[in-house]
C-alpha cells in the first residue's frame, strides 16, 4: 500500500501543534515521512526520527528510553518511525543520526544507543529499528544474508557523568 510507506499503520493522519519542526504551533503535521516539516522538534524526538526525501518508514522493535545523568524517560509509543536510508553495496542502510547501520536479513533488530543533544543537555537515546526485506525497498540486495553485523561497535555512552556532575558541583 503506497500510503503506509512500510509503516505498520492503518490510516494516515494530520494533526495541528505538538512540537513540529517548522516552529509554528498552528501547522499542520502527518504521518507521512518524506514530508521534512512532519518532523518533531529535536526536544520532542525521543526515537531519533528523520523526515524528508530519503526517509521511508521502519519498524520499531522495542520502547524506546532516553537518559541523561540525572534522568530517565521512557516512552510507551512506538511502533514506527521515519529513517533515512540508503541502497548500497548490495544492502539496505537504515541511517540513524548520521550513523549507518546495515540491514543483513528480514526481520533483523537493529539496536540504536546514540547520544543526542537537546535544550536540556545530551540524552542517551535507546531503542531498535527492524529491517525490512531489501527487495522491498532496493533493487541490489545481492549481499543480503551473507554475514551479520551486531552493529555493538556503533553503540555511544554518556561517559561517566555523575563523576563529572560531581566535580562541577565541587
Amino acid at each position: 500500500v503506497t500510503l503506509a510507506d512500510f509503516c505498520p499503520y492503518v490510516q494516515e493522519f494530520s494533526w495541528r501543534g505538538g512540537g513540529g519542526g517548522g516552529g509554528d504551533e498552528d501547522e499542520q503535521r502527518g504521518t507521512r515521512c518524506d514530508n521534512k516539516f512532519n518532523a518533531p522538534d529535536r526536544d520532542n524526538n525521543y526515537a531519533i526520527e528523520a523526515f524528508g526525501s530519503q526517509s521511508k518508514c521502519f519498524k520499531q522493535g522495542d520502547k524506546w528510553e532516553q537518559k541523561s545523568c540525572t534522568m530517565i524517560k521512557q516512552w510507551t509509543r512506538y511502533g514506527s518511525g521515519c529513517y533515512d536510508y540508503e541502497c548500497k553495496a548490495g544492502l539496505l542502510n537504515i541511517i540513524v543520526r548520521d550513523v549507518t547501520f546495515s540491514c543483513h536479513n528480514q526481520h533483523q533488530k537493529i539496536p540504536i544507543e546514540l547520544v543526542m543533544s537537546s535544550s536540556s543537555g545530551s540524552w542517551l537515546h535507546t531503542g531498535s529499528v527492524v529491517c525490512p526485506a531489501c527487495r522491498d525497498i532496493c533493487s541490489d540486495c545481492s549481499r543480503e544474508g551473507r554475514a551479520l553485523d551486531n552493529h555493538y561497535d556503533k553503540r555511544e555512552n554518556l561517559g561517566d557523568c555523575l563523576r563529572e556532575q560531581e566535580n562541577e558541583d565541587d
